[in-house]
C-alpha cells in the first residue's frame, strides 16, 4: 500500500515540471514575438493599401471627375472614407504642361511620418473638345 502512494506522488511530481516547463516554453515564446518588428509586413500593407486606394479612385472615375469639375471635392470625401490610421495625399499633374492640377489631403493627417509609398494613374480625359493626360499620385503612410 506505500508503494501506490510513492507512485502517486512522482506522477505527480512529473507533470508538474511538464506543465512549468510547457508554462515557460510559451512565455518565451511572447517575450520573443513581442520583441520582433514587423516593419516588413506594415510596409507590404501599405503598398497595398495605396495601390486599392489609387486603383478604387480611378475605377470609380473620381479622377476624371475631379479634373472635370476642378473641384477635390469628391476626392476629399473618398479618402476621408480610407481605413484609419492610413494617411494619404492625393496630386493630380497635367502631363501636357506640367502643372499641378488639384491636390487634397485625408483630414487629421498633416505630415508625413515614417516610410511612405506611392502609387501613380494616368489618367487621359477628354472635355468637349480638348483631350488632355493627367498624372494622378496617391501617397501614403501610416500614422
Amino acid at each position: 500500500m506505500n508503494n501506490m502512494k510513492n507512485k502517486g506522488f512522482v506522477i505527480t511530481v512529473d507533470s508538474f515540471l511538464a506543465a512549468a516547463l510547457s508554462l515557460f516554453l510559451v512565455l518565451l515564446a511572447f517575450y520573443y514575438l513581442s520583441q520582433h518588428s514587423f516593419t516588413a509586413w506594415n510596409t507590404i500593407d501599405l503598398l497595398n493599401t495605396v495601390n486599392d486606394e489609387a486603383t478604387t479612385l480611378e475605377k470609380t472615375l473620381l479622377f476624371e471627375n475631379a479634373i472635370n469639375q476642378d473641384s477635390v471635392e469628391g476626392l476629399s470625401s473618398a479618402i476621408n472614407y480610407s481605413p484609419e490610421g492610413y494617411c494619404f495625399i492625393v496630386t493630380i499633374t497635367n502631363l501636357d504642361s506640367g502643372a499641378k492640377v488639384l491636390d487634397t489631403i485625408k483630414n487629421g493627417c498633416n505630415a508625413k511620418t515614417g516610410s511612405s509609398m506611392v502609387a501613380y494613374k494616368i489618367i487621359g480625359v477628354r472635355n468637349d473638345s480638348t483631350t488632355g493626360i493627367y498624372l494622378a499620385k496617391v501617397e501614403g503612410w501610416i500614422k
